[in-house]
């Protein structure tokens, strides 16, 4: 697999498409690999796609809104569902981990 370089901050996500509508949104994909996070099996069954809209770091003036495509599995080892996690991205989370770390006083 490819590495991609993390030019919006994360590692592991692919950039497809930009527009601009007073914000840019940044259609990106997760090319990272899939693992479970209780027992770290990559034996998954995808069970469901969803659409998440995190809150990334401001360009320019605009605000950078990232439009990931994500899915919900279902570990084949020990059987536990899951949603799709992303680095730099914490677990019921609207916004990246970089946004958070840019509004902290330096």
């Amino acid at each position: 697999m490819p590495h991609y370089d993390p030019i919006i901050g994360l590692n592991d996500i692919k950039i497809n498409k930009s527009l601009e509508h007073g914000a840019v949104e940044l259609n990106v994909d997760f090319v990272g690999e899939h693992r479970c996070p209780f027992c770290s099996s990559n034996n998954l069954r995808k069970k469901d796609t969803f659409i998440r809209r995190l809150k990334h770091l401001s360009i320019g003036t605009n605000q950078s809104i990232l439009i990931i495509k994500t899915f919900k599995f279902q570990c084949r080892a020990c059987q536990k569902y899951f949603n799709q996690r992303i680095p730099g991205v914490k677990l019921n989370h609207a916004f990246s981990a970089l946004k958070c770390s840019a509004k902290k006083p330096h």
